[in-house]
């Protein structure tokens, strides 16, 4: 708990100081690739297709997606949430699995498989594949990194992803 404290303070402090959006913009663009790909999966998970990703260097981004003709309103709002929603759920997972180091460790290995997947599935522009694709590497290498040594930055990388996303609101 101490911990999370520190690095919400941290973080929180970023918004303030001079400079402080250099070290958040990296963790700008994992927000809104998360965000993106909730709007994605969320089409998925309505029957429909995910169709492509794209992320700009400003931070922007645009998940494509075509949902069946027939689709319901409801199927519709359920895509748009999916977006609002998916860094919340995402940070969400990411604080479980900061509980530990080996949970911390499977996590980070997993979402650099997701990435992996992503790139080869729906990731559609330059910028995205080679930001999409240093995620999945950084990614992988802390999880690698935990199993040669016995160092908790995986653990800490996930809790100050995990509070990055739910400060991004701020």
């Amino acid at each position: 708990m101490t911990v999370c404290l520190l690095i919400s303070a941290l973080v929180i402090g970023l918004y303030f100081i001079p400079y402080g959006q250099y070290v958040l913009y990296p963790l700008m663009l994992v927000y809104t690739f998360i965000h993106e790909m909730g709007h994605g999966i969320a089409a998925f998970l309505m029957g429909g297709d995910f169709v492509k990703f794209e992320m700009w260097l400003d931070g922007s981004g645009v998940a494509t997606s075509a949902l069946p003709i027939d689709a319901s309103r409801l199927s519709k709002a359920f895509v748009a949430f999916g977006g609002l929603v998916a860094p919340a759920v995402m940070a969400a997972v990411c604080l479980i699995l900061g509980r530990s180091n080996k949970a911390s460790r499977v996590g980070l290995y997993v979402f650099s498989g997701i990435c992996a997947l992503s790139l080869i599935l729906v990731v559609r522009n330059l910028f995205g594949m080679v930001f999409v694709a240093l995620c999945g590497a950084i990614c992988f290498g802390l999880a690698y990194f935990k199993r040669q040594t016995q160092s908790s930055l995986p653990q800490y990388s996930m809790l100050f992803v995990a509070i990055t996303l739910l400060t991004a609101v701020f």
